[in-house]
């Protein structure tokens, strides 16, 4: 996934605790926008929810809403302003007692993926064993929340290169979600693509794109041919395609990610800008040199628009930083 956290985001959410109240009803909403791709809607209800100050402190609801709002700053490439929203929410649902038990361990899994990102994987791992001790008793090893954390471990050693134990958990997540009597949807293709830039990383390509593939196909059924989740997928099977030489296969899948990525996102995301990184060096793969320089100069161009604290996590860019 592109968006590091959304998967995890989109299991836990099958796992919150059903509750009456006006911000359980936004909480809902919002994350049925987060589903949909539409991460700035969702932003603006969270922010509009916060800014009602209510008689009494709730803990729980603060906490939850906050880590939402951080979930929207992550993918849409404010790091800062998540990492800061992050350790609030975390910090009110811990003090908000049994109630918020399972809201704390989904911000802590969400927030791993940043620590991750900054090189701290250590701090990462153990959130996230932290999130599996506080879900495991609660919903079980079988359940999605508890497959979608145990999944986003495997994502922490690939960031490590340790890509040994991380193929052989994401295997085994995968198996689970496969046996599962209801499908685990989001946390079944996640792993797929994590298998897949493990088989990019350790150079098998031809394994690697049958496994993107069957990502793709779960996640366009789950959430339509034009969310953002599907990103990640297409350009790691793009370069797998490029590894192969098969170049017009590569183009055409790349093609689809920018305009996914381009109507999601904006021109000047790192996604975007990914896309086209990746685009640019398959056309110098093809000897076409020109274009592949325009291009580049167009990267360049849409990279001085960016805030340079902003940034968001992309399979691709943990790939780079492996290579």
């Amino acid at each position: 996934m592109h968006i590091l956290m959304l998967s995890v985001c989109l299991c836990l959410a099958a796992a919150a605790r059903a509750q009456d109240g006006e911000w359980r009803a936004i909480q809902k909403e919002v994350e049925a926008l987060y589903q949909r791709g539409d991460y700035p809607a969702g932003k603006a209800m969270v922010e509009e929810a916060l800014a009602i100050r209510e008689a009494t402190a709730d803990l729980e609801r603060t906490g939850t809403l906050l880590s939402l709002l951080a979930t929207a700053d992550f993918v849409l490439g404010d790091f800062e302003a998540a990492d800061r929203r992050y350790r609030a929410a975390i910090s009110a649902l811990g003090r908000a007692g049994p109630v918020g038990v399972l809201a704390l361990a989904r911000a802590l899994a969400d927030y791993a993926g940043l620590l991750d990102l900054e090189g701290q994987h250590h701090q990462a791992e153990r959130r996230r064993l932290e999130a599996l001790r506080l879900v495991e008793p609660i919903v079980g090893a079988d359940a999605p929340g508890f497959l979608a954390i145990k999944g986003e471990i495997a994502v922490g050693l690939f960031a490590r290169k340790d890509y040994t134990r991380a193929e052989t958990l994401s295997l085994e997540v995968i198996a689970a979600c496969e046996r599962a009597p209801k499908p685990e949807r989001a946390t079944h293709a996640r792993m797929l693509d994590v298998l897949g830039y493990l088989r990019l990383a350790t150079r098998r390509p031809e394994t690697a794109i049958p496994a993107f593939e069957q990502s793709h196909s779960i996640n366009e059924a789950a959430f339509g041919p034009r969310h953002p989740v599907l990103v990640d997928g297409l350009i790691g099977r793009a370069v797998a395609h490029a590894s192969l030489r098969q170049f017009e296969q590569a183009k055409e899948l790349l093609r689809h990610a920018g305009e996914v990525a381009h109507e999601s996102l904006g021109p000047a995301h790192p996604l975007s800008l990914s896309v086209m990184d990746e685009m640019s060096k398959v056309l110098r793969l093809m000897g076409r040199r020109r274009e592949a320089r325009q291009l580049e100069a167009s990267i360049q161009t849409l990279r001085k628009q960016q805030d340079s604290r902003r940034h968001t996590v992309s399979w691709t860019e943990l790939l780079k930083s492996n290579r």
